[in-house]
């Protein structure tokens, strides 16, 4: 089922297509990933994170950190203009926008926190990344942003563990 799939020595990312956009495909498609991931950890608590658009889902899974996924597949959207302004980005550039979207995202998923809340350690992921594909690592935070194919973007982020955390899975 995977379309790609990208093994980190801490974690996993998974993204497929599915037939259709509706929320009961996407959900199907993102349990199947879950239970295809889980086993390549089996017995050990994992951090999970999905995200889909249009016709397409992305799954992480991590057994050491908290993650964050998104995926978006490019397009018009109703408010880009005024999204790209809010984030000080050039509404022009497709791919710088959707690029730091997906990477916001993604940290607002391992953060726990809001999308709307911008973190110290963004613009630092920002500024460290270089090439597409490439694991950037800052400040206790590990990210990987980069495109499918044409117009489909995806990030994870890692959230490692302070010395005095402990991630906890129910």
């Amino acid at each position: 089922m995977f379309h790609t799939l990208i093994e980190l020595p801490k974690a996993c990312l998974a993204i497929a297509e599915i037939g259709t956009a509706t929320r009961t495909a996407s959900r199907a498609a993102c349990a199947q990933l879950i239970d295809e991931l889980s086993r390549r950890e089996p017995g050990r608590p994992l951090s999970v994170s999905k995200s889909h658009s249009g016709h397409w889902v992305a799954v992480g899974v991590s057994s050491v950190a908290t993650i964050g996924v998104d995926i978006e597949v490019a397009g018009p959207r109703l408010r880009l203009a005024e999204m790209a302004e809010w984030l000080e980005l050039d509404a022009a550039n497709e791919s710088e926008f959707f690029a730091h979207w997906t990477l916001r995202e993604s940290l607002a998923k391992s953060r726990g926190g809001s999308v709307l809340e911008s973190h110290a350690v963004e613009s630092e992921l920002r500024a460290a990344a270089r090439q597409p594909g490439d694991v950037i690592d800052v400040n206790g935070y590990s990210a990987l942003c980069g495109q499918v194919e044409g117009g489909i973007y995806y990030s994870l982020v890692l959230k490692h563990p302070a010395r005095h955390e402990t991630i906890l899975c129910a």
